[in-house]
């Protein structure tokens, strides 16, 4: 009579192959993959606009100063500065990918009462050269529109709040 052996699990041999095989495939897959990752770092125009818009915010909060957020289309960077003695505290750089296609408008919003009497819409206001923050928590309302290539972006800022909200007018 023969006796066969029952075998219930896989050995030590076989489960170390097979992890081996595993960070193979996955050494070989993250090799691949580092192009796109490093394209992926890259951040897009709207959320470096965001960050800024945020920073300009704590910086004005934190200096107890007006500060202004302006584009410098030379740089391709949204540059934020004191208000009055226009001392740079730092600059938002867009990257190489979208070096020279960025345009950034600061058109201002006027509130209904003002608009209506002046007659003044976004097609004809004109365009500011910086947004002012305030310690208080206030900025200047405005709508900014940031262009990147064939994309263009519409957002409006809120007064007393560093968050700006989607313009899908």
């Amino acid at each position: 009579m023969i006796l066969s052996k029952k075998r219930d699990a896989f050995t030590i041999i076989e489960i170390l192959i097979g992890i081996s095989l595993l960070a193979i495939i996955l050494s070989m897959t993250m090799f691949s993959l580092d192009p796109m990752l490093a394209s992926l770092k890259e951040r897009s125009p709207v959320s470096i606009l965001k960050a800024s818009v945020k920073r300009a915010y704590e910086e004005a909060n934190n200096l107890g100063k007006e500060v202004a957020l302006r584009f410098d289309f030379d740089k391709n960077s949204l540059v934020l500065t004191e208000y009055e003695s226009a001392k740079i505290i730092c600059e938002f750089e867009f990257g190489e990918k979208s070096k020279s296609i960025i345009e950034i408008d600061f058109i201002p919003v006027y509130p209904n009462s003002i608009s209506e009497n002046s007659k003044m819409s976004f097609n004809t206001a004109k365009s500011l050269n910086a947004l002012r923050y305030s310690p208080d928590g206030s900025s200047t309302p405005a709508q900014i529109i940031i262009r990147d290539g064939l994309r263009e972006d519409s957002f409006l800022t809120d007064s007393f709040s560093p968050v700006l909200l989607k313009d899908d007018s």
